[in-house]
């Protein structure tokens, strides 16, 4: 039987070894992959940006660069919404308790 992986791999610790070994379109495929497992990763997006900047895919650095930026503000909005909600949350609560 094989063995059992609790923990998602280590896409950024794997690329960047073969980044600092100039190794670029493994690191790009790699990056693909990564980005295929998990399509909220803003940091993989950006990322795989600068690999396709540095391998002349200007296009296509652009297009994650822009999606970088659009899912780190919907992460930030989401994140904003709960904190909002959890201090309306706190502040029923309070209300409830006082009564």
């Amino acid at each position: 039987m094989g063995k059992v992986h609790t923990q998602p791999p280590d896409y950024k610790e794997r690329t960047d070894k073969l980044i600092d070994k100039e190794k670029y379109e493994r690191a790009l495929k790699l990056y693909d992959k990564a980005i295929d497992d998990n399509q909220y990763d803003y940091e993989l997006f950006e990322s795989r940006s600068k690999v396709k900047e540095i391998l002349g895919d200007t296009d296509g650095a652009e297009m994650d660069h822009l999606d970088s930026g659009r899912l780190r503000n919907e992460i930030i909005s989401v994140v904003n919404i709960r904190a909002i909600g959890v201090t309306g949350t706190e502040k029923r609560m309070v209300k409830t308790i006082r009564y």
